[in-house]
């Protein structure tokens, strides 16, 4: 009787043993049968499929089997070829859209100061123009005079002691697409000639000083609106920045960014924002 069930035990053992083995080897060639499957699939894929489609979601579905079906699933736009790919409204911030380098516009409106700076230049060059990738395009309007009086905007203007030749061979670079001067001692007369209207005229008068900012600003945004239309093409983006601003850190890249809100910085002139804007297109028209 002890001997029976002795053996009894040992084939309980010997029969849970073979199971469990059984169970991994199952197991194991499932994954390699999956691995397998993915690697073709994906292989298959990217011949027919563009960016539009993520990585994430090609593995998912290669993964259960389902390759041919996610293939004839594909709208026609995304099969189009790399040449046509321009063509695709595609958003920056969109998983598939690695190769979509976004258009991004940045306006520099105001006086001089410190961007003669090395430190003050090379970071908005590094750490925010590079920083943020894309295809950049720079519109700057720029004076080399100040006001003296940087509460009303009234008073004399000075001029700092620096060249133009300094100024324009620092300003490259920036790279710019546009470069326009302007003068404060002049501006009063600009700003009617451009907006002679009575709120304008109101607005200038009781605040000449921050009507002053705007309204330079409105003027650079102005130069890449001209761009657009004359090289036919919309930007994605649109960058409001400071020229006499450092930037002590990369910011992140431009696709670490919803393009549907605009994004500021905490820090502003009262209750208007002068630091840094960054706006999508779609909202810079209503903005500026």
């Amino acid at each position: 009787d002890d001997e029976d069930i002795k053996k009894k035990k040992y084939t309980s053992k010997d029969k849970q043993f073979i199971t469990t083995t059984l169970v991994l080897i199952i197991l194991i060639l499932y994954l390699l049968y999956v691995a397998a499957n993915t690697s073709f699939s994906t292989v298959d894929l990217a011949s027919s499929a563009t960016d539009s489609i993520s990585k994430d979601s090609i593995f998912v579905n290669s993964a259960i089997g389902l390759a041919d079906s996610i293939t004839d699933a594909i709208p026609n736009e995304s099969k189009l070829s790399a040449s046509n790919n321009s063509s695709l409204q595609i958003s920056p911030t969109k998983s598939g859209s690695e190769h979509f380098s976004p258009k991004i516009a940045y306006i520099f409106a105001g006086s001089v100061r410190s961007f003669v700076c090395s430190k003050v230049h090379w970071s908005i060059r590094f750490n925010l123009i590079d920083a943020f990738g894309g295809d950049p395009y720079v519109f700057v309007r720029i004076s080399d005079e100040d006001n003296q009086n940087t509460r009303t905007g009234e008073g004399v203007a000075w001029v700092p002691e620096y060249s133009n030749n300094e100024v324009n061979e620092t300003l490259k670079i920036l790279n710019p697409k546009v470069v326009q001067y302007f003068s404060f001692k002049n501006q009063i007369e600009e700003m009617v000639n451009n907006y002679p209207s009575k709120n304008h005229t109101a607005f200038r008068v009781n605040d000449q000083r921050r009507y002053s900012m705007y309204f330079h600003r409105c003027m650079a945004y102005k130069l890449m609106l001209q761009y657009e239309q004359d090289n036919h093409l919309r930007f994605d983006w649109v960058v409001l920045v400071r020229l006499d601003a450092a930037w002590l850190e990369p910011v992140m890249p431009i696709t670490s960014f919803a393009n549907d809100r605009v994004w500021v910085t905490e820090t502003g002139f009262v209750l208007f924002n002068d630091q840094f804007m960054l706006i999508p297109r779609q909202f810079s028209d209503y903005l500026y």
